[in-house]
């Protein structure tokens, strides 16, 4: 996996999480070019369809900018109804995507496995397939009070992703704060993508409205060892500022990463 996360850029993920289709166009247009991956999620179907009915393909307006396709769709289902789902993706030309790790390991082994039968005759072009472990905006309290885990949140995220690993799937969705430990248990070679990441700034900002709780910047969760780092609104406020900032920040983290 390692030619997919060789630069900076090709490591950030744009959260294209719009449902408004000229307000879609109008950040492909402005960003597609500068970030590794677009992440699009059910809100951005929306914009899709819409657009699509008029003649306009999003889809192949992110192509036209040289970012891969993240279909950021959560799946989590029985295994038959699973199997179904990932069938549709390669209309879609995606990348990546991803499952809910407790959704089972036979869930997980089922996506695996459709992956491989639809891409035999073309597996240089198979998608990367993660499981998503606990979402950034659950805390510990969370996890005790609300999902009934009687376990430290890390070693839950661990768990989940050591199950990932033994159904066969190339990565987890986890926090910059469990990276680490994912590594050491499921190898170097196992894939991470982080969400929540923020520029300092806004992090300290405890007054805005934020429903991440676990959450980093992008030079963190690049020496943390994560692979893709997702980012969203952060970026939009000054793109010609913000994303060669956040391209710079991934870079020092790398640095800082292969130096330790």
């Amino acid at each position: 996996m390692e030619k997919t996360e060789k630069t900076p850029k090709d490591r950030l993920v744009f959260a294209l999480d719009v449902d408004e289709g000229k307000e879609a166009e109008d950040i492909i247009e402005n960003i597609g070019a500068d970030v590794g991956w677009m992440k699009m999620n059910s809100i951005f179907l929306g914009a899709y369809v819409y657009l699509r009915d008029t003649g306009k393909d999003l889809l192949a307006m992110i192509d036209a900018k040289g970012s891969k396709r993240f279909m950021d769709l959560k799946f989590h289902d029985i295994p038959f109804t699973l199997s179904k789902y990932v069938k549709q993706l390669k209309k879609l030309g995606v990348g990546m995507f991803n499952v809910h790790t407790q959704g089972s390991i036979a869930m997980m082994k089922t996506a695996v496995e459709t992956v491989n039968e639809i891409y035999k005759d073309d597996p240089e072009n198979k998608p990367i397939i993660l499981g998503v472990t606990i979402l950034t905006s659950i805390n510990q309290q969370m996890l005790e009070d609300e999902l009934g885990y009687k376990v430290p949140l890390k070693e839950q995220v661990v768990f989940l992703a050591k199950k990932a690993k033994e159904a066969g799937l190339d990565g987890v969705v986890a926090s910059v704060h469990e990276v680490k430990r994912i590594k050491e248990a499921c190898g170097e070679d196992f894939l991470v993508l982080t969400p929540g990441i923020k520029f300092e700034e806004e992090i300290k900002d405890t007054g805005k409205q934020d429903d991440q709780q676990r959450k980093a910047t992008p030079d963190v969760a690049a020496e943390e060892g994560s692979n893709f780092i997702v980012m969203g609104r952060s970026l939009l406020k000054n793109v010609k500022e913000n994303v060669p900032r956040a391209l710079n920040l991934i870079g020092e983290g790398l640095k800082r990463r292969k130096a330790a």
